[in-house]
């Protein structure tokens, strides 16, 4: 597929994704799109660089726990959302040393930020084969690869639609772990981190705060005007969910693309989730989606690393 061609696909997925947004049919799910037109990455920096954020000290103590207790050996490493420069130096580098990996594919619906993940590999490492993917890696990876180790790192896991029923949630959770399972054969692996913190209050914290808040309002203005929203947080611990978004302040009608959406005073509308999952939620969709847990990691139970072996 051609850029061009892409770029119109894109389009046309983001606006249709923003029909069911404002008619409130699908919520939590536009961060896909939050990084896709940001060519300095500047979005992603700015959003994650309050002193506030929730990835810090506890995560990386725990990356070094797993990193250093890997105890595997692939041909090949598929990083779905590898970040920028920093993450890959951080994390995919030192993965890359352990397991002695041949091949590095940095899967990411951002042809910036996987290109950069590429080339900081191939800077880092230079005997380090492979190439890009770009696709959303919570709808389909292409391909199939042979003694593999897929990993999503940094809590990203989380960051899928709303489901306000756990046992809904659950499903798609096992259905997003089974679509890494098929890309992999029998010989691989797959690493998960995520934060299982269910403090509310320390949480929505770690988000409440001006610099995340543009990074989710820039999402809607590539399209909207959100001036009759403001930014908000909430966690509800029944499903897990922590959710940011944007809640209108005035009741209004937005004309979009065709259609127009009466939207109330107090309706809130999530942009991005990022659930907080117990370790026994992970595990019960990894092991329905054909994975099988092998070892946990967590330096204060706060954020945790899980390894699974493909059966």
């Amino acid at each position: 597929m051609n850029t061009q061609v892409k770029e119109k696909v894109e389009n046309s997925d983001f606006t249709n994704a923003l029909h069911e947004w404002l008619s409130g049919e699908v919520t939590g799910h536009l961060g896909t799109y939050m990084y896709t037109d940001d060519a300095d990455d500047h979005r992603w920096k700015d959003g994650h660089s309050a002193e506030t954020y929730y990835l810090g000290r506890d995560d990386k103590a725990t990356f070094n726990l797993a990193v250093n207790d890997l105890g595997i050996h692939v041909k090949s490493f598929l990083d779905l959302g590898p970040g920028g420069e920093a993450s890959v130096l951080a994390k995919s580098v030192p993965i890359v040393k352990a397991l002695g990996a041949k091949n590095y594919y940095p899967v990411d619906l951002s042809p910036t930020l996987a290109n950069e993940a590429l080339m900081t590999m191939k800077t880092s490492l230079e005997s380090v084969g492979g190439h890009t993917i770009i696709t959303d890696f919570f709808d389909t990876i292409p391909g199939n690869k042979e003694r593999a180790l897929l990993a999503i790192m940094g809590g990203t896991i989380g960051n899928f639609e709303t489901y306000t029923n756990p046992k809904n949630l659950q499903e798609r959770l096992s259905q997003i772990f089974s679509i890494y399972r098929r890309t992999v054969d029998e010989n691989s692996y797959f690493l998960v981190s995520f934060d299982a913190n269910n403090n509310g209050k320390e949480i929505v914290a770690c988000y409440d705060n001006p610099e995340f808040g543009g990074l989710v309002r820039t999402c809607v203005q590539r399209k909207l005007d959100t001036s009759g929203f403001d930014y908000h947080v909430a966690w509800t611990p029944e499903n897990y969910q922590l959710a940011t978004g944007l809640k209108a302040n005035r009741d209004q009608i937005i004309r979009f693309d065709g259609a127009e959406y009466a939207i109330e005073e107090g309706e809130y509308l999530p942009v991005l989730n990022s659930y907080r999952f117990p370790v026994f939620f992970i595990t019960e969709a990894a092991e329905k989606a054909g994975w099988s847990p092998l070892k946990t990691w967590s330096a204060t139970g706060r954020t945790h690393y899980m390894l699974f072996a493909a059966i």
